[in-house]
């Protein structure tokens, strides 16, 4: 469990918790408004001029990750990850909204 994240979080092995960093809510925020959003708080406000609004507005594929969480199905989300060909050896941040976020590798 990654406290303060989620209510009933799935499982997570010690070795992974230890691999993520939950960051304070300042860094977060400071991280959101460079890299996501300068004047909105949670990804559903993001105004459609936005990068993330666009992307996902304009992707052909989006992964609906809730009925996977839900239950405790977390390889299809780890699947779709895989797809963005991201390098093991880079730090990813990952929001939840502008105060909430970790970074793991």
């Amino acid at each position: 469990m990654i406290p303060g994240c989620f209510h009933n979080d799935p499982p997570i092995a010690d070795a992974d918790q230890r691999a993520i960093n939950v960051l304070d809510e300042s860094d977060a925020s400071t991280r959101w408004k460079h890299l996501v959003s300068a004047s909105n708080r949670h990804f559903k406000l993001l105004d459609q001029t936005e990068w993330p609004a666009q992307l996902v507005r304009d992707a052909s594929f989006f992964f609906t990750w809730m009925n996977h969480w839900n239950n405790a199905a977390a390889d299809a989300f780890c699947d779709a990850l895989r797809t963005l060909n991201i390098s093991p050896t880079e730090t990813v941040t990952i929001f939840w909204m502008r105060e909430h976020a970790v970074e793991s590798s």
